[in-house]
């Protein structure tokens, strides 16, 4: 990844923060760690993001040393719980 991608904020659409489906999301069934799991596909956002009951049930933990700030809809910042290990 380059530096500019690196250090730019990441952007989540609010479709994705609300789990809603629109024309600019898909909804895929999946699996992670072989539990089962359900995959929204954002064009609107430019990070992954997995929700955090999720990351438990697949035994991910967030590193809270590495946090990000996230910009949502509107513009509005919040902070992340940390990347998943």
């Amino acid at each position: 990844m380059d530096d500019v991608c690196e250090n730019a904020t990441p952007k989540i659409s609010l479709h994705d923060v609300a789990r809603d489906q629109v024309l600019e999301t898909m909804r895929i069934q999946g699996s992670i760690k072989g539990k089962s799991v359900v995959i929204l596909i954002d064009s609107g956002s430019t990070h992954n993001s997995i929700n955090a009951e999720v990351a438990q049930r697949v035994n991910l933990s967030p590193n809270a040393n590495n946090r990000l700030e996230i910009m949502v809809a509107f513009g509005e910042k919040l902070m992340s719980s940390g990347k998943c290990t």
